[in-house]
């Protein structure tokens, strides 16, 4: 795979940082990689989708508990011993490794995104459940407030998944919802919502924004955004270079990965994702995600 991705968005030196990493990776269902789209000699983060069916999930959670990462041993022991603390049908845990760090494998985040949340349980119950098999315990009053403050000013959102920044002071959690569109970001935003209608307005199939539970652990908030047409993604390649959100060499090369899924010894390289930044005072940045898996069902080892 190594040989598909563009030396704009990830260059030698920190490719060869990524596959020093997924050496001590278990083989895993996705991977891939994140990207910061301005500025030169920035670290590319390396992201892994370990399993998605109960018994794959209960092997990466003996894989996770013999891990030196504290945070995540209640959620290594609830797979190992009870299976995943979401509806597995409908929720993708994703693991996402800082790789500025010195460590050669760094305390990750963890995440678990749904397309869809059906399966008889609803949407608070969904998030009491991972939280607790995630945490190792129950919600306190004052996350359960705080993220009913979040639902509430976010009306038109379904949830869409629940993380926890595990590297970060405090260990954030952030509550991510889908929304049909920019506008009804505004309860979060305010006026910063058209910024995101700026970049992405007409071009995203779905957005899915982030955003901490609580604000003074983490301010900004993120929208991630998926396109799955051609002409999309060439336009959002222009609005970004014009915006000063990306560089030119790094749009172009975005645009190869979305344009060419490029199969090579039954695996493929894509672009899943643009994330968009904002910070309280409006400030913004971009990266990309592209990712990497097997043409047929099963396991590959990343990278």
């Amino acid at each position: 795979m190594a040989s598909r991705l563009p030396p704009a968005l990830i260059p030698p030196d920190r490719l060869r940082r990524v596959e020093q990493a997924a050496q001590r990776l278990p083989e895993c269902y996705l991977a891939g990689l994140e990207c910061r789209l301005v500025g030169r000699g920035q670290p590319v983060d390396l992201w892994i989708c370990p399993a998605l069916d109960t018994e794959p999930l209960r092997r990466a959670g003996t894989w996770l508990a013999g891990q030196p990462w504290e945070p995540l041993h209640p959620l290594a022991r609830h797979l190992e011993s009870q299976g995943p603390p979401w509806p597995t049908r409908h929720g993708a845990w994703t693991l996402e490794f800082d790789l500025d760090a010195d460590e050669p494998l760094p305390l990750p985040s963890s995440f678990v995104t749904f397309g869809a949340t059906e399966g008889g349980q609803g949407p608070w119950q969904i998030l009491q459940h991972l939280w607790e098999g995630s945490r190792g315990q129950a919600l306190g009053p004052e996350d359960r407030a705080a993220l009913k403050d979040l639902l509430r000013r976010c009306p038109e959102g379904t949830l869409a998944g629940l993380g926890f920044l595990y590297p970060r002071a405090g260990s954030p959690a952030r509550l991510m919802l889908a929304v049909p569109n920019a506008r009804s970001l505004s309860g979060w935003l305010g006026r910063r919502h058209q910024q995101v209608e700026a970049l992405f307005g007409g071009l995203a199939e779905r957005l899915v924004a982030a955003a901490a539970i609580h604000p003074d652990t983490e301010s900004s908030v993120s929208i991630e955004a998926y396109l799955w047409r051609a002409e999309a993604w060439g336009e959002l390649a222009v609005r970004l270079v014009r915006m000063g959100l990306c560089l030119p060499d790094r749009a172009r090369a975005l645009l190869r990965l979305a344009e060419h899924r490029a199969p090579s010894g039954g695996a493929w390289c894509s672009l899943n994702h643009v994330k968009m930044a904002l910070t309280a005072d409006g400030q913004a940045s971009v990266k990309a995600y592209p990712a990497f898996g097997a043409e047929t069902p099963g396991d590959f080892n990343p990278l």
